[in-house]
């Protein structure tokens, strides 16, 4: 199966050039398409190749769910492009399953260097982030019991919080861990119980816990 390059991007003279590129340095097929155009919906399951997102802040979120997506195919890879350097957006496309992050004052042959990389099963990000990453998720689990569902104790302790309307600022200072802790478990969690947002897993809880 061939691989291809799907650009999703504001449309700019730019953004058209830089397809261009990619296309002539990979010799792969690249495409673009708007936020509003682009569907992951009607990205097929047995799509191959990289989807590139061009940073804006506000369609974040649909990047995230991208990543879980594309996470569970083994043809399918997706990155970050053009984003400000920023060490919390960084670590949260690693965290989120992004394979890697390209920002605004990368160059073009740096940024063809990582697609080709990512294409061939790499990460592209810095050795000390995915250390720091790796050994973060392996604290979380360290001598934990699992549920049913999946979930440690601490994981259906937080949920608990979460019920109660704890922030996540709240939830840090009751566990005596880090702001980004507590996101780095609740982004778990909802993979494990299946749901999108805070909201949801209070109403999870409540039913489950």
């Amino acid at each position: 199966m061939k691989n291809s390059i799907l650009l999703i991007c504001r449309r700019s003279i730019q953004n058209n050039h830089l397809a261009e590129y990619l296309s002539a340095h990979t010799n792969l097929n690249c495409t673009i398409s708007s936020f509003k155009e682009f569907e992951p919906i009607a990205l097929s399951p047995a799509y191959s190749g990289i989807l590139l997102w061009e940073y804006e802040e506000s369609t974040l979120k649909f990047f995230w769910l991208l990543c879980r997506n594309i996470s569970k195919s083994m043809h399918s890879y997706c990155a970050i492009i053009n984003s400000p350097i920023d060490g919390e957006v960084y670590e949260e496309s690693l965290a989120r399953g992004a394979h890697g992050f390209f920002s605004d004052n990368d160059s073009l042959p740096t940024l063809l260097k990582g697609i080709q990389a990512i294409l061939k099963g790499e990460l592209w990000f810095s050795r000390q982030t995915i250390s720091k990453h790796f050994m973060l998720s392996r604290q979380l689990n360290l001598g934990n019991d699992f549920d049913s569902h999946g979930l440690t104790s601490r994981e259906r302790q937080l949920l608990r919080f979460l019920a109660l309307g704890k922030t996540n600022k709240e939830i840090a200072q009751e566990q005596c861990i880090s702001l980004n802790t507590v996101k780095t478990h609740l982004y778990n969690i909802y993979g494990k119980i299946n749901v999108m947002n805070r909201t949801q897993a209070a109403l999870w809880t409540t039913k489950n816990l």
